[in-house]
């Protein structure tokens, strides 16, 4: 332990968890003082049925609302302005953001852009955003219908240009949904697949905030029981996604891997995954766990890291009590790639056609991503080609 570390905490709004809490939103809205809302969602959201539950509960306190239901599975920066248009033309005061992360993200980031001057681009953390946001912006509710990103209780958003094939992080502590409503029923028809690359996300999510530089205590107990829960009852979500035991489970998972993050941070599977989805499209939960193993094992170079790899391990179900800290921290890799070959993610770079020809761009835009600078082991590009290479 540092004793000379200090610690800063950030805590969300408002967060109703349980199964039926969906039923609450038009009240709290009404309560907040909402008018007209924009429900910000996806065509999938749509067509299972899950926008008219939100719709009933708006319906039932008097609250207007519009929708908008183009956001793409890696949202961009079109969503953005394709919403903030339907958000400004519909005169609305509020916005529900419901459905994965990028739904949820591109509500926070219109939440910026109805409150903000100038461009998208003006507020990137990585282009000196963090403290042009202020916090006088629109109420915002989170509604999360994937056990994944955890958005609907962290600081961030990001956003897609597909012009420039990069991702970009808008953060800030004034982005956290006043209203997060996590409620298990809502995930119950999320397609398998959707399921294996969300709930490796909020794994991975988890993982790295466990081991990445900033050892908070409360963020790695709360990383801690984000892997336990994840690692108990994904395969079950998947196999079955109607065992609403294992939805809450990965809902809790979830929740815990979007807490985590805010005081931690995270690390180089998330700095690859970003590129990655960014060039090629690919699902953000894919690419991490394609990348996870291969960060994991990089990371055993930092004796501190390699000791956490071992609690890893233990919160997976691996009996370490007779291995040595170097077979430990292999176990844990061990358990995340078991996990992922039961749920069906595919097995390296190349089945996502990523291209080696790539691995050096990928590894300079990694460079970029703030998620690097808090990975326990220093990179440098030479560096994260190797764990592409690896990962391929």
């Amino acid at each position: 332990m540092d004793l000379r570390a200090q610690f800063s905490h950030h805590f969300p709004g408002r967060i109703e968890l349980g199964n039926g809490t969906v039923s609450k939103v038009g009240e709290i809205l009404k309560d907040a003082g909402v008018r007209r809302a924009l429900l910000v969602t996806d065509p999938g959201v749509i067509e299972a049925g899950l926008a008219g539950k939100v719709r009933g509960a708006l319906d039932g306190a008097g609250i207007e609302y519009a929708v908008y239901s183009d956001v793409r599975s890696n949202p961009t920066e079109e969503n953005v302005q394709g919403a903030l248009a339907a958000y400004r033309d519909n005169k609305c005061d509020c916005l529900v953001g419901l459905g994965g992360g990028s739904s949820i993200d591109v509500a926070k980031a219109v939440r910026v852009m109805a409150s903000h001057p100038g461009r998208l681009e003006d507020y990137y953390a990585a282009y000196g955003g963090i403290e042009r946001i202020t916090p006088d912006m629109p109420y915002i509710a989170a509604i999360p219908t994937t056990s994944g990103t955890g958005s609907e209780v962290s600081p961030a958003s990001l956003i897609t240009n597909v012009h420039k094939k990069t991702k970009l992080a808008l953060f800030s502590f004034y982005l956290y949904p006043n209203l997060a409503i996590i409620d298990p029923e809502m995930t119950l028809t999320c397609p398998p697949a959707l399921t294996a690359a969300t709930g490796m996300d909020a794994l991975v999510h988890n993982i790295e905030a466990f081991v990445a530089k900033g050892n908070d205590p409360l963020g790695e107990a709360t990383a801690a029981w984000g892997i336990r829960y994840v690692g108990e009852s994904l395969r079950q979500a998947v196999s079955d996604g109607s065992n609403l035991e294992a939805r809450t489970k990965m809902a809790y998972g979830s929740y815990l891997g979007g807490l985590a993050p805010d005081f931690n941070l995270l690390g180089i599977a998330h700095s690859l995954s970003h590129q990655i989805s960014a060039i090629y499209d690919t699902p953000h939960g894919v690419g991490n766990a394609v990348m996870i193993p291969h960060a994991m094992r990089f990371n055993m170079a930092s004796p501190t890291a390699k000791a956490k790899l071992r609690w890893v391990a233990l919160f997976m179900g691996e009996d370490v009590s007779r291995l040595s800290e170097d077979d430990a921290a292999e176990a844990a890799v061990d358990a995340v790639v078991r996990l992922s070959r039961d749920i069906g993610i595919p097995r390296g770079l190349a089945d996502l056609g990523v291209e080696r020809s790539k691995f050096r761009l990928l590894a300079e835009m990694a460079m970029k991503d703030v998620c690097t600078s808090t990975n326990p082991c220093e990179a440098d590009p030479e560096k994260l080609v190797g764990v592409l290479e690896a990962a391929y």
